[in-house]
């Protein structure tokens, strides 16, 4: 049986509309989030590798949050 998600999980628990962008990183999906916000960590970046399912928005609501706190975030799939 192949597997599937089901209602439960095919819903974020994170609510908003996605700020970032997709890109391709060498051939592979991936999702970059800008920093910004008050106190932006020039010198450091977060690489959010996503589980199985891959990117979705949950991941991607997370990545941009991440980047409201000033951090650079490439979530790759």
């Amino acid at each position: 049986m192949p597997f599937q998600l089901n209602d439960q999980h095919s819903q974020s628990r994170h609510r908003g509309e996605v700020t970032g962008s997709a890109i391709k990183v060498d051939g592979h999906d991936a999702y970059v989030a800008e920093a910004s916000g008050k106190h932006i960590h020039k010198d450091t970046a977060i690489l959010f590798l996503p589980d199985v399912i891959g990117i979705w928005k949950n991941s991607q609501l997370i990545a941009d949050q991440y980047a409201a706190n000033g951090y650079y975030t490439l979530l790759l799939d």
